[in-house]
């Protein structure tokens, strides 16, 4: 399973987390923005969440199935 991801910051925020649920693995996301509009300074950290955002959007997850014993 890979490892949950976060970002966390008053103004805007995400989280990605993978659980496995009997034989399923299920992905549950969540985002956060609580400003309606940027400003200037707040680009800076915003460019930090998109930066973490895609690199937890592309985490890759390789399903093998079980061989017979």
């Amino acid at each position: 399973v890979p490892p949950d991801s976060r970002y966390d910051d008053p103004r805007f925020s995400f989280s990605m987390t993978y659980k496995k649920e009997g034989n399923k693995l299920v992905l549950y996301r969540d985002f956060s923005q609580e400003i309606l509009l940027m400003q200037r300074e707040d680009c800076l950290e915003w460019n930090k969440l998109a930066k973490e955002l895609n690199k937890a959007f592309t985490e890759s997850v390789i399903l093998k199935k079980k061989g017979k014993k």
